[in-house]
């Protein structure tokens, strides 16, 4: 689970923790992920944690084969994500936010997803969730960048499910 140490992926790994549950929890920010794996130890799940950028494909590549050799993934779910938008005046989005947006949001799910595939297929068992926003459908005016990642991501699920 990407995006564990806050939000919707902080309540996801919560949700999930229980006697038996083997989780595997991704984030950047190491004092939230802590904190998160801690909760989610409490509540009897098995944790493993490391900080590591979705965007970085080498060493989420690496990271996840490593744990997919000592214990099998069941699920994948590739909910890291960032905003990004026009200025608060009313500004242009500006480049390197629109970029670390499609580069964490789309290509961010990729590098979770893609590590995993060859082993999940092999196996024939195994799901991908990818978490992506009703920003897919419609592109809006404050939050271009966002939108478009969210749109092309939705559209990689899609093809990937017909692949696989």
């Amino acid at each position: 689970l990407t995006g564990a140490a806050r939000g919707l992926g902080a309540a996801l790994a919560r949700h999930l923790a229980r006697p038996g549950a083997a989780l595997r929890l991704v984030a950047r920010d190491a004092a939230a992920l802590a904190a998160v794996a801690a909760d989610c130890a409490a509540r009897g799940a098995d944790v493993a944690q490391a900080c590591c950028d979705v965007t970085d494909a080498a060493a989420m590549a690496a990271l996840l084969r490593g744990w997919d050799a000592a214990l099998p993934f069941t699920h994948v779910v590739a909910n890291a994500g960032v905003t990004s938008g026009t200025t608060p005046d009313g500004g242009l989005e500006p480049p390197q936010d629109a970029a670390r947006a499609v580069a964490v949001n789309l290509l961010g799910a990729m590098h979770t997803v893609q590590p995993l595939l060859p082993a999940l297929v092999a196996r024939r068992a195994g799901r991908v969730v990818l978490v992506c926003s009703v920003a897919a459908f419609r592109g809006l005016p404050d939050s271009p960048a966002y939108c478009a990642a969210k749109a092309g991501l939705w559209a990689w699920g899609e093809a990937l499910r017909g692949v696989l």
